[in-house]
């Protein structure tokens, strides 16, 4: 876990990727994944905005949940894409209960 929470993660790569010059699309979804043997590149399909697009890439860093993950790498890796599929996540609930002053002695 990160001492500031999940945040932390994304802040650093955004400084990582500002620093690099590096731009940040929002609103990008990733369709699909693939790989060029002969440039040695990701090719990464995306519904965007303004319409699909694909960008190439010498390397990729996949933070979405693995049921969202296994389904984007299996056409490059079959194996990989099994073992995220057997993860298991907890379900998780955050409540919050509040009692006015006067409920306490």
């Amino acid at each position: 876990s990160f001492r500031n929470g999940l945040v932390q993660f994304a802040n650093a790569l955004a400084d990582h990727n500002a620093k690099a010059g590096a731009p940040v699309r929002l609103q990008w979804k990733l369709k699909k994944m693939s790989w060029d043997g002969t440039r040695q590149e990701h090719v990464l399909e995306y519904d965007t905005p303004s319409g699909p697009s694909t960008l190439r890439s010498k390397s990729v860093v996949l933070t979405a949940p693995t049921h969202v993950t296994c389904n984007l790498i299996r056409p490059l890796c079959e194996d990989a894409a099994d073992a995220l599929e057997e993860i298991f996540y907890p379900r998780v609930a955050a409540v919050t209960v509040e009692y006015p002053r006067s409920a306490f002695r």
